[in-house]
């Protein structure tokens, strides 16, 4: 049987009556158009902003002060956990990082997730401000999904300054949903907060805070803020 395009080409100089006669002939397109759009680099596909690009062990190592032997313990500490991310990965063990503002918790998150991630592996770093606007400002509940379920699955995911999104119930639930669903599928938290200890079980279950500290390695991060003013 032949096909739409053996039948036009077969009548292809073809009338139709005697008058006003018409000529059928396959229709004609031009090339498409490729147009190249604007890729997102790696770094913002995982979440890492702009500020903290340059957020490495390498950074680490040549803006600290080694005559400070408590905080360069902890950073080797750190560091020694970075370097075997893959065994702790396996069995769901992250970080806590407690301290004061402007410590440096962000940046040495961030290094462990950048070491992560440029040898192939998968995260995600948000702060938790973003987190709960994110959440609550996606007016699709498809897309809503998604981006919860995103924070639920992802092998690697870095809450930033956890205490700083707000009160409330809400606000805490859900929270809490995305800690316990990571909890109870292994998956790895790296959490920096200002928050001490009681703060952290007043704002959240405790059950939340004894999750978190079953599965976290916690390092108090001390010291005068890394933060420089403008001159």
């Amino acid at each position: 049987m032949e096909n739409i395009k053996q039948i036009l080409e077969r009548i292809g100089s073809a009338t139709i009556g005697t008058q006003n006669p018409k000529i059928y002939r396959m229709p004609e397109y031009d090339e498409p158009v490729v147009v190249d759009c604007a890729v997102k680099s790696k770094l913002d596909y995982f979440g890492v902003p702009k500020r903290f690009k340059n957020s490495t062990w390498e950074f680490i190592r040549n803006n600290s002060d080694t005559g400070d032997k408590e905080r360069m313990h902890k950073l080797a500490q750190i560091k020694e956990y970075s370097d075997n991310f893959k065994s702790y990965l396996k069995d769901g063990i992250g970080l806590l990082l407690k301290g004061g503002v402007g410590t440096g918790k962000t940046t040495i998150a961030l290094a462990v997730l950048r070491n992560y991630i440029d040898k192939g592996g998968r995260g995600y770093f948000i702060s938790a401000v973003t987190l709960m606007d994110e959440i609550f400002n996606i007016a699709d509940f498809a897309d809503r999904a998604r981006f919860e379920n995103k924070l639920k699955t992802v092998p690697v995911l870095v809450i930033d300054d956890l205490g700083a999104e707000g009160s409330g119930d809400m606000v805490s639930r859900k929270i809490e949903a995305i800690i316990s669903s990571r909890y109870n599928n292994d998956l790895v938290n790296i959490i920096t907060t200002n928050l001490g200890v009681k703060d952290l079980k007043r704002v959240y279950d405790a059950r939340i805070y004894d999750r978190i500290k079953e599965t976290c390695k916690v390092f108090n991060i001390v010291g005068d803020s890394l933060r420089k003013g403008v001159n």
